[in-house]
């Protein structure tokens, strides 16, 4: 009875459990986050608004964080959904550099008045990040690359965020690598970056002249500081080709085989209509065919396809096998051939069924004695 009272229990604390979630996952705000540089005196209004909430909840806001004695609510509590507001209202000097982060907080009450078995109050944050700036010269980069196909031209995005108080002068480049070799390198022109300007740039590749495969850009940008800023990003250059990753090497000799096969796209578009024509070959006779499941690959995508043949009349040994592999892609389609070799082998024998066969005849041999010796015990 005490079990089955446990079982009812849990199953209670579990229902429970998922309604709680339910308002862990519904209760928003919005804005979630805001970025401000920092000015003497800066003063701004933020607008929020409570999400995903029912209109009896009590709600109750409040500020915590770095800054947190700078920003006042207009409320410090709230029924339901709706409104208010946040003011900023920053000194003329702050001490401490770099990002200063505060969060502004939603917090469900909970009822203590309701008897549950759990209480879980409910916050979610929007966070504001106030930069302060560096002493001297600081520079925040970051590069973005793009793929494509060859022809096509890739696009980098550089952004540049000056950090520090004092102006700056940069000269930004971009080396495009290949195996540690460098190829080319794009150039910016020189630009005036003044104290928290964010400016951001971009260059384009011509790949023409480029061979499918992976490629690093690696962003150098001089500004006067102690070295310069230094990011990087890969990117590939593709074609319509698939590359055969693995293969069913060893295949056991049975009725219906199976035959496995990874393959991965080199192209940066969709690839359609992808299946493989496989043909085991004794010589030049071909001794079995068979055609893979019908796919499809999304760029850059791995992917392992089947097929299953019948391997009744195929002798232990190797073989040669042709792998023919058709696909589509945009307005072209194209075929690849792949010769590799297979074992094929008979089935293992299963040491494991040899072992229950012993453990159960052992068993039968003690359960017989046992019978015996109860038998015997029974007429005695």
């Amino acid at each position: 009875m005490n079990k089955k009272k446990s079982v009812i229990n849990f199953f209670l604390v579990f229902i429970i459990f998922l309604f709680l979630m339910e308002g862990v996952f519904s209760l928003g705000v919005s804005p979630s986050s805001k970025q401000f540089n920092f000015q003497p005196g800066f003063e701004k209004i933020i607008n929020y608004r409570v999400l995903g909430i029912d209109s009896d909840k009590e709600l109750s806001l409040y500020v915590s964080g770095d800054l947190s004695k700078y920003v006042k609510l207009d409320r410090d509590s709230m029924k339901g959904p709706g409104e208010f507001s946040a003011i900023i209202e920053l000194p003329d000097h702050i001490e401490n550099p770099g990002p200063n982060k505060i969060f502004v907080a939603i917090r469900e009450e909970v009822d203590k008045e309701i008897s549950t078995m759990i209480a879980v109050s409910v916050v979610v944050k929007s966070i504001i990040v106030i930069h302060v700036p560096y002493p001297g010269k600081y520079l925040e980069t970051k590069l973005i690359s793009s793929n494509a196909n060859i022809g096509e031209p890739i696009k980098f995005d550089l952004e540049v965020i000056s950090r520090g108080d004092e102006d700056l002068i940069i000269n930004p480049k971009i080396d495009i690598f290949s195996d540690q070799k460098l190829l080319e390198t794009l150039v910016f022109q020189e630009r005036d970056l003044a104290s928290q300007e964010k400016i951001k740039l971009k260059k384009f590749l011509d790949t023409s002249n480029y061979n499918a495969g992976e490629y690093k850009a690696v962003a150098t940008v001089n500004y006067g500081g102690a070295k310069p800023s230094i990011r990087e990003a890969d990117f590939k250059i593709g074609d319509l080709s698939i590359d055969i990753l693995n293969y069913s090497k060893k295949i056991i000799i049975d009725k219906i085989s199976r035959f496995n096969l990874e393959l991965e796209s080199g192209w940066n578009d969709p690839i359609q209509g992808l299946y493989a024509d496989v043909s085991i070959l004794r010589g030049l006779n071909e001794l079995v065919g068979f055609e893979t499941t019908t796919t499809q690959l999304t760029p850059w995508q791995k992917k392992t396809i089947v097929g299953y043949f019948d391997a009744t009349n195929i002798t232990e040994g190797f073989y040669d096998a042709n792998i023919t592999l058709t696909y589509y892609g945009k307005d072209k389609s194209r075929t690849s051939n792949e010769l590799v070799k297979i074992e094929f082998i008979k089935k293992p024998f299963n040491m494991m069924i040899v072992v229950y066969i012993l453990v159960g005849l052992i068993v039968l041999v003690i359960v017989l004695i046992l019978l015996r010796k109860y038998i015997f015990k029974k007429k005695k």
